[in-house]
């Protein structure tokens, strides 16, 4: 075992010790949670047995979690003790994300990782133990391991626990799903008897645990055959999470977080001091804005994102985290005579007739809106959340999200602005010229508008691989995604990708034209989602194709496509000839406007998707004349 921060074994070992009735109540009802967190190759023997093969979950899925389990109790002197425990077996190397993992050691948290090692399925034997390291980068510390890639079937497995001294709380969020398959999942809270827990979940799951009483109330939840997550940022609620904390309310939510950035009003670099000596207050704030976004000031590691350092811990000269980082640009504008509100941005807002859990985890970032000296209006910024951070309107991951404020008493919920339909535009206009051989070439042009950047690239940039969330018909049209020429404007971003491929089938003096379509991962999703889903925001798809015809050929005998332009959802769709029918010109629009899809506008809304599937395979005849 490796021991590492403010680990306080004796008190742990004094707070475990119950009287043995207590322990033989806890035991009869879950006796296999914690038998099982003792013999690795046990579980590995059940689980072969009882877990479907990777195939199941798609064929493209390489490793899958076999075990997942998160243990929480506080111990009597108010330390929180959270153990975790991971099965992963993979027949080929793990995934890149899955591959290292970095547990934080903030302020005096202390860690003790009982087990990190590789095994074999097949002859259930041990293949290699890992070690870990520690590492103390640039104020930070963690603890590291690194999963050696490996070709043949194989578990990892690690086990860890980490202590939260002074903690008086039993809390966290849990995520439900993850982007691998899970088989099973179990997460164990317990608390002193008679002690409130307030639990709450994401998309309506009323997935109410196992309770068994005792000196201490232990509350279960178990999940078994999860499918990979499937995120769909359009979503009000695109995770599936279950929260819990001893606490209620958002207040003891949110207050915690303004004490703690409050109390960073003193860390002050020299730069930003310098900056603030210059009597232009609205060109102070502007050069702080951009100062701020010097990538060696940030740690930009997920793992690391949500630290909160106090100001005596915090490097005056960064870098600092996400967290830190946007809390502490929120000062400085305020001192630089801009007015400017912190915003805390809740992973999800549990139904109304559900209690709040009090923890900060429930909070997925800070953000903040500021208005510069002279300006009449605010704006907001979420600088690492959104893909645009600065547009003129508003961040593209903060189209209609729930935000809350602390006012001083209280904390208020505010939903932002959905927008209409024409902020939020996602068009694809492909202009391409036909040779006599069926040959085509020419350009593929992508505008993203509104909120649709960040449901297309997330927070990757464009730089993501768009070959790997498109879906290209006919396969035979050729899209170079690594030559895209990006165009940002105020409102949006044009993306113009060059393309090439073979979309006429020839037969003498006739040529049957396939019209080519796009599809992304992150529309796909629209399909999956459940009577009562609602959408942050109202968009427009479009899709365009001009298809300039060989020398001496027409277009022929053109169908007759039906729209529907009545209700909150409708689209249109034609394919028409221009030029006397020497350019095929196709179109179709589909507008959603609805935002709570209740059983009729799912229909409808599946309705719509359907039609736009069957541009996958549209056709179009022409001939020489």
């Amino acid at each position: 075992m490796q021991r590492v921060g403010n680990f306080k074994r004796g008190s742990f070992l004094k707070a475990a010790v119950l009287p043995f009735v207590a322990c033989l109540l806890l035991l009869l009802g879950i006796s296999s949670v914690f038998a099982e967190e003792e013999d690795t190759l046990a579980l590995i023997r059940k689980y072969v047995q009882q877990s479907p093969p990777l195939t199941a979950y798609g064929k493209n899925v390489k490793a899958m979690v076999w075990h997942r389990s998160h243990t929480y109790k506080m111990l009597a002197d108010g330390t929180l003790v959270k153990t975790s425990r991971w099965l992963i077996y993979s027949e080929s190397p793990l995934p890149e994300s899955w591959g290292k993992w970095i547990i934080p050691l903030v302020g005096d948290e202390g860690v003790e990782l009982k087990e990190a090692a590789i095994y074999d399925p097949i002859d259930f034997k041990l293949i290699k133990s890992l070690s870990s390291i520690t590492v103390d980068h640039r104020g930070l510390s963690w603890l590291e391991i690194d999963v050696p890639p490996m070709d043949i079937p194989h578990v990892f497995s690690l086990c860890y626990l980490k202590e939260f001294p002074g903690r008086w709380n039993v809390d966290d969020v849990v995520p439900i799903d993850l982007d691998l398959p899970q088989w099973r999942t179990i997460v164990s809270v317990s608390v002193p008897h008679d002690s409130s827990l307030v639990w709450a979940t994401t998309k309506n799951n009323h997935m109410a645990p196992g309770l068994v009483q005792g000196v201490e109330d232990t509350y279960l939840w178990e999940f078994v055959n999860r499918f990979p997550a499937s995120e769909f940022a359009l979503e009000v609620e695109n995770s599936n999470l279950l929260s819990f904390s001893m606490r209620n309310g958002w207040l003891n939510a949110i207050k915690p977080l303004e004490d703690w950035a409050n109390s960073l009003k003193t860390v002050m670099p020299e730069d930003v001091k310098k900056i603030l000596e210059k009597k232009d207050k609205s060109k102070s704030g502007l050069e702080i804005l951009q100062w701020a976004k010097n990538k060696q000031l940030l740690l930009d590691n997920s793992s690391i994102w949500k630290i909160r350092r106090s100001a005596e811990e915090i490097p005056k000269e960064g870098p600092w985290t996400l967290w830190e980082r946007n809390v502490l640009l929120a000062h400085w504008l305020s001192l630089a005579g801009w007015d400017v509100r912190i915003n805390w941005l809740p992973l999800f807002v549990p139904n109304k007739n559900e209690n709040v859990p009090g923890t900060p985890h429930m909070i997925s970032r800070p953000i903040f809106e500021a208005r510069s000296p002279g300006s009449g209006s605010y704006k907001f910024y979420d600088f690492g959340g959104s893909l645009r951070e600065e547009t003129g309107l508003m961040p593209d991951a903060l189209w209609g999200k729930t935000v809350c404020l602390y006012d001083g008493m209280d904390v208020k919920l505010r939903q932002l602005d959905r927008g209409n339909i024409a902020d939020h535009r996602l068009r694809a206009r492909w202009n391409l010229e036909l040779a006599d051989t069926g040959e085509v070439q020419g350009t593929l042009e992508l505008m993203l508008s509104g909120g649709w950047p960040y449901v297309i690239f997330g927070c990757q940039g464009y730089s993501l691989d768009m070959s790997s969330v498109t879906h290209l018909y006919p396969p035979q049209v050729d899209v170079k995604w690594k030559e895209g020429e990006v165009l940002e404007k105020p409102n949006g971003l044009t993306i113009i990708y060059p393309v090439t491929g073979m979309l006429g089938i020839t037969s003498g003096n006739q040529m049957l034209l396939m019209l080519p379509s796009i599809s992304f991962d992150s529309l796909r999703a629209l399909r999956g989602l459940d009577v009562g889903a609602k959408l942050r925001f109202p968009f427009l798809l479009e899709g365009f194709v001009t298809i300039k015809l060989p020398s001496g050929y027409e277009a022929f005998s053109l169908p007759y496509l039906s729209s529907k332009s009545d209700g909150k959802i409708r689209w249109e769709q034609s394919i028409d000839e221009k030029s006397r029918g020497r350019i095929v010109d196709a179109r179709w629009r589909f507008l959603v406007e609805e935002s709570s899809l209740e059983e009729e506008a799912l229909s409808t809304l599946h309705a719509g998707l359907k039609v736009l599937q069957q541009w996958s395979n549209r056709t179009v005849p022409i001939r020489r004349r």
